[in-house]
């Protein structure tokens, strides 16, 4: 059974369990499966930043969380188990957990990935493409590695590129206000 909360009462990391959102909301994007610890820490740190702005995210890595676990009693000490992700794809194939995010990317109002250009990001792509390209919302990349954006396809689907979170979460909040 799933718990709503108020937008104040939700735990760190869980704001897509807030049942009546009146504060803007970002889906978080970007690689898991080959560095999760990683990956992790970048999506705290990406919460921590957007929630001290006003913005709620919407992470499928919390949501994989909670699916499996239930709320973890220390967010720094929870590590991302895959037997959820396996377990889903093994009785109904990936496509529940693609529509899951579907659902989600459609429900929020922008998009903040985090980008390593040595790090593959076929799933983020996906995301972003259907952001941008489709929905038509605003999208934002934190770009942590500091190498160039050299992708076309990044740079034609992407509103706002930044080497800093905080100017990325600006840029998105100033978005959103106006839209």
């Amino acid at each position: 059974m799933i718990e709503w909360f108020m937008d104040s009462e939700a735990p760190f990391g869980y704001d897509f369990l807030i049942k009546n959102v009146t504060k803007p909301m970002i889906y978080v994007a970007g690689f898991i499966s080959r560095h999760p610890a990683y990956a992790f820490k970048l999506r705290k740190e990406i919460t921590r930043k957007c929630n001290e702005h006003g913005i709620l995210t919407h992470d499928p890595l919390f949501v994989g969380i909670y699916e499996l676990e239930g709320f973890p009693k220390d967010l720094n000490t929870v590590k991302y188990n895959w037997k959820y992700r396996d377990e889903v794809i093994k009785n109904t194939g990936s496509t529940n957990i693609v529509e899951r995010d579907l659902r989600a990317i459609r429900s929020c109002d922008g998009f903040l990935m985090y980008y390593d250009k040595s790090i593959p990001i076929i799933g983020t792509a996906m995301e972003l493409f259907y952001v941008n390209h489709i929905l038509n919302k605003p999208t934002a990349l934190w770009n942590i590695s500091n190498h160039p954006i050299t992708s076309i396809w990044l740079k034609e689907h992407l509103d706002f590129i930044s080497t800093d979170l905080e100017v990325c979460v600006n840029w998105l909040k100033n978005e959103l206000k106006s839209a």
